[in-house]
């Protein structure tokens, strides 16, 4: 996916009607298609894909149903639990919480590896156990939603945005749906976008996400910053908005960017500075999968002969 070098939008009405002619004009070329699938984790981007997905479907003239579903496993909170159930409420014409889903994952994780529900007894479980832990619930979740398109005759909604793709805060074959709404979106005109939207239509599932603590869901880390910014003392939003600053001024080619009150040269920031190190980091994943062409398997490498 190419990388947008555009400065922050604060157009939002703008940008809500191009997102829902958007995903009019997508289920348009698909007439056969009867329903979304989307998961709702009680997070703002998950909550903001199924509002913008409520509006789609209202413009579309044939029936459709929006189905959702909130997926804990372990380490959700209550809090994210109840958010997620106000967004499946609001939006969809169907929503359930799989609590099962749970058992299911786990015992899926002993079966791959016993060691690792042991390592999850310990109070200082490893940072890479929790992620090979977090991997497996990521994928458990998808197939999950999959089957559930599968029986609807429907399609899994993504609910990234650009700044999660950037940083690769998503699950190889355990995040990515069919359609992405906000997945060229910064985190920032999320943010922004619905805290215009949830104020005009009085949506209190949007408010809520934007004032929600921005995590995994994996249970890797307390929160998205801990990881990405840990010395920051603001918001969680004005966190982001940081972020998305160092990502947008690295893929513009900028020599400086300003961090604080402080104009650092990027270059120095590459080995160092998380959000660059994370970004860098996992540019594996968005090159994913990796094929070998038809020319260096027909012909071979003209570099290593």
């Amino acid at each position: 996916m190419p990388i947008t070098h555009d400065a922050l939008c604060d157009d939002y009405e703008k940008m809500w009607d191009n997102a829902v002619a958007g995903g009019v004009e997508y289920l348009k070329a698909y007439p056969n298609l009867n329903s979304l699938v989307v998961g709702l984790s009680g997070g703002i981007d998950s909550t903001f894909t199924a509002a913008l997905a409520r509006a789609t479907i209202g413009k579309i003239d044939r029936h459709i149903e929006l189905i959702g579903y909130s997926l804990p496993i372990l380490s959700n909170k209550e809090d994210e639990k109840e958010r997620a159930v106000m967004a499946g409420k609001q939006y969809c014409d169907k929503f359930a919480v799989s609590e099962q889903l749970a058992v299911g994952a786990m015992g899926l994780v002993a079966m791959i590896d016993h060691n690792l529900t042991d390592e999850l007894c310990r109070s200082d479980t490893p940072a890479d156990i929790l992620i090979r832990i977090g991997n497996i619930k990521a994928r458990c979740r998808m197939a999950f939603l999959y089957d559930r398109a599968q029986k609807y005759n429907g399609m899994v909604l993504s609910t990234d945005n650009l700044t999660e793709y950037l940083l690769g805060f998503w699950t190889l074959h355990g995040d990515v749906g069919d359609f992405g709404f906000i997945q060229r979106l910064w985190k920032t005109e999320v943010y922004g976008l619905a805290e215009w939207r949830g104020k005009l239509v009085s949506d209190g599932a949007l408010l809520a996400g934007v004032d929600a603590k921005p995590t995994d869901g994996l249970g890797v880390s307390d929160s998205d910053l801990s990881q990405l910014l840990p010395d920051w003392k603001g918001s969680y939003r004005s966190g982001y908005e940081c972020i998305d600053e160092i990502l947008m001024a690295y893929t513009n080619g900028d020599a400086y960017i300003k961090v604080g009150d402080h104009n650092l040269p990027i270059g120095a920031m590459i080995e160092t500075h998380p959000v660059l190190v994370r970004h860098l980091a996992t540019h594996f994943k968005r090159e994913n999968p990796t094929n070998l062409s038809r020319v260096e398997l027909l012909n071979g490498n003209s570099s290593s002969t």
